[in-house]
């Protein structure tokens, strides 16, 4: 556990030097580059899924299918990416300004970090948590360290060399995670068909692309209003109170999730708000994310004070305000993972549904009035919202049950 949050912290470090190595060698239009490329990358790794893979996992942890769904469902979704990818090709380039060298770059990196991800979770499916937690370092911030010493060191030129490495990880990472599960594979166990991981998924697929969108629309709808030295300046103070979600998640949320599977049929007499809002694993979410909170507005405001030429491109209100909305997000994190753990497909969607269609006007209207401050705040506004859905949905529909 000590080892698992070490090497969790550690990758936070990682990345976090990486955003302030880009800002002081390559400059803020350059972070501005990486902070969309990990913007895309996390929606369409979200996207690559096909909501398999969330239904598949959800069953092994409940005990309801074996090994084999997952490994099966992740195959299939990724030659459907593979498929999508290649006709993106042709209009990602246009679309985003690319030249096709990097188009080419930002779309094996797409591909390449939805199948990390998902082979990386096999490894702790078969019981290697300490190897798994090595190879997601690995993934999320150990190959930043390399990274940092190479744009300091004058190795690494451009962007574009930056993300040749993140995806050289990947592929390394799924390598060795495929040969360990592959050994440590003796029984398939029960099999969920394909269809029926894509209708009972769908759902939850359609919710985590939602939710995803919803986060970070911020970023594309912020780069129509502002120069990329703004843009880059928002990416890294939004990149510094992310270590409050990041850090929740890796101390609650790893330990929570398999937990709400694993005990998804107890007290089923329990009102759902009770379920999904009120479970001790909500609480534990808001009062750590809250901490860390503190923490990180506090190091941020001393590090303006005491070494300012140094973290220049940090804005202490946007760094305060997308603060809150990441402690709000590490609840709702809790919030979705009980709705999936619980089965409560309609719920996810309409919550997540009712986020992304208010977020839009929200964040286009705030930002149109305040720019990146604006974001910052349409970041909360918008992570609230989220959390009052879920508890008022999940309310309405115990009031219906009980009338029923």
């Amino acid at each position: 556990m000590t080892l698992r949050l070490l090497l969790r912290g550690g990758g936070l470090v990682g990345k976090f030097l990486l955003f302030f190595a880009i800002s002081s060698v390559l400059g803020l239009p350059a972070t501005a580059t990486y902070g969309m490329a990990v913007a895309l990358s996390v929606v369409a790794s979200k996207v690559c899924g096909l909501g398999v893979s969330i239904e598949a996992v959800r069953q092994v942890s409940a005990g309801e299918c074996g090994l084999a769904t997952p490994v099966t469902a992740i195959g299939a979704s990724a030659a459907v990416a593979c498929f999508v990818a290649f006709i993106a090709f042709h209009s990602l380039p246009s679309a985003l300004g690319l030249d096709a060298r990097s188009a080419t770059t930002l779309l094996s990196l797409v591909i390449s970090e939805y199948v990390s991800y998902e082979v990386n979770n096999l490894v702790f499916s078969v019981r290697r948590p300490d190897l798994g937690a090595a190879l997601a370092f690995a993934k999320t911030g150990g190959w930043a360290l390399p990274a940092c010493m190479g744009l300091w060191g004058g190795f690494v030129t451009s962007i574009d060399g930056v993300l040749l490495l993140w995806l050289t990880t990947n592929i390394a990472v799924t390598a060795v995670a495929t040969v360990v599960v592959a050994r440590a594979l003796r029984s398939w166990g029960r099999r969920s068909s394909l269809r029926e991981l894509l209708i009972d998924g769908f759902p939850f697929y359609a919710s985590a692309v939602m939710v995803a969108l919803s986060q970070y629309l911020d970023r594309f709808v912020l780069a129509r209003f502002v120069s990329s030295h703004e843009m880059g300046r928002y990416v890294l103070s939004w990149s510094t109170a992310n270590v409050v979600q990041a850090l929740t998640y890796a101390m609650v949320s790893v330990v929570a999730l398999p937990d709400l599977a694993r005990n998804s049929k107890a007290k089923p007499g329990l009102p759902l708000h009770e379920r999904v809002c009120g479970n001790r694993w909500v609480a534990r979410a808001a009062v750590t994310a809250g901490c860390l909170y503190v923490l990180v507005v506090m190091t941020t405001c001393v590090a303006q004070i005491m070494v300012p030429d140094r973290v220049r491109g940090l804005d202490v209100p946007v760094v305060s305000l997308t603060g809150v909305a990441f402690v709000m997000r590490s609840v709702q994190d809790i919030m979705f993972g009980g709705l999936i753990a619980y089965g409560y497909r309609k719920i996810a969607l309409m919550s997540a549904a009712a986020s992304l269609v208010m977020s839009v006007p929200t964040y286009w209207g705030l930002i149109t009035l305040f720019g990146p401050f604006g974001a910052a705040l349409g970041a909360v506004v918008v992570s609230m919202v989220g959390v009052v859905l879920v508890y008022l949905i999940s309310r309405r529909r115990d009031r219906g049950s009980h009338a029923g």
